[in-house]
């Protein structure tokens, strides 16, 4: 487990310039959603921030993968190898926990300012996030 937690701090340092552009196009993507919901005048504004969101978050899931390197003459993993389990487990946390649990927390807010009961469509929403 310690591996896995040093693992997921140095992607987090490496990566978090990503993540905060996520976090901000989550954010944009929940005022959006909350002040004009399902307006068909601004599907356009609500499509492109979704999917600026959609290409920002493979992005950072792409980034976040290719991070650690393949083994070779002068890697790190010659000297001390990872586990493969605490490299897969590290990768998995840090995409539900930069990823996945902000758009989740925009759609509730999104849900939450009109009106809607958030914990109702939590199935719904955690359905979602696969």
């Amino acid at each position: 487990m310690r591996q896995t937690l040093r693992i997921l701090r140095k992607d987090v340092r490496h990566l978090w310039p990503r993540v905060a552009v996520v976090v901000f196009l989550a954010a944009v993507y929940a005022y959006i959603e909350a002040i004009f919901p399902r307006n068909p005048m601004l599907m356009f504004a609500e499509g492109g921030c979704g999917l600026l969101l959609m290409l920002a978050a493979w992005f950072v899931v792409v980034s976040v993968i290719h991070d650690d390197r393949l083994t070779g003459n002068n890697q790190f993993w010659v000297t001390r190898p990872y586990s493969w389990r605490s490299l897969l487990l590290a990768k998995a946390l840090f995409i539900l926990l930069f990823l996945n649990l902000p758009v989740l927390l925009a759609q509730m807010a999104a849900l939450a300012s009109a009106g809607l009961s958030p914990l109702h469509y939590l199935p719904k929403l955690l359905w979602r996030q696969l």
